[in-house]
């Protein structure tokens, strides 16, 4: 089992903490492949050497294509990065020299205090308070997304007595949600997506009352 560090914004932290969001789609190792999406066929996923790999065929030259997974494969852990706040004390220090198991803020749950906010890449392991465990890793065109999984990337279709309320067509949410996020070309260039799915696991409990507030 490895653990690995993903980064994820305030509006899907909110969604992993609810239990809205169990799954995400990421390109990352893909940006080859991705420059021509279609010259690519998927040939299925194998394990290689104790890495999972999603292997292609290269249509025009008909030669194979092997590209490991860079989030490892089901039973691995994720750990979640996020922006995030030390102690006002601590503004001056850079995060690893900030003391491991001092008081930290979530600004995506709570944002009272002053101090400057941290970007979420420069988050060490030990502040990280949500933890993915892998369940399933696939590899699919990201138009191939299906309303059941549009829903499980956190679609907000809450049911009020049976009736749904508000947004009532997933894929166009997460069509939305995806070019927000990647610009507004990156829907209809439809590219190679790794789909992940996952269990939502939180941690550092005190840290996490303290993020909620009073």
């Amino acid at each position: 089992m490895k653990a690995r560090p993903i980064l994820f914004s305030g509006p899907m932290v909110r969604a992993l903490l609810d239990g809205m969001k169990v799954q995400t789609r990421r390109t990352k190792g893909l940006e080859e492949i991705n420059e021509e999406p279609s010259r690519f066929a998927f040939d299925g996923m194998r394990i290689r050497d104790g890495n999972l790999y999603a292997d292609f065929t290269d249509l025009l030259t008909n030669n194979p294509v092997h590209v490991k997974c860079p989030y490892g494969q089901p039973g691995d852990l994720l750990w979640c990065r996020e922006t995030w706040q030390s102690l006002g004390c601590h503004e001056h220090l850079s995060p690893r020299d900030i003391p491991v198991g001092s008081d930290v803020q979530y600004p995506a749950s709570y944002d009272g205090w002053v101090s400057k906010h941290r970007p979420s890449i420069h988050m060490p392991r030990w502040v990280s308070r949500i933890t993915l465990g892998l369940t399933d890793v696939r590899m699919e065109r990201l138009q191939e997304v299906s309303r059941g999984d549009a829903m499980a990337e956190g679609c907000p279709f809450p049911n009020l007595n049976g009736k749904a309320v508000g947004k009532t067509d997933p894929i166009a949410w997460f069509s939305d949600l995806w070019k927000d996020i990647n610009g507004p070309e990156s829907w209809d260039a439809n590219h190679w997506v790794w789909p992940l799915s996952f269990n939502v696991h939180a941690e550092n409990v005190d840290n996490l009352l303290k993020a909620r507030g009073p």
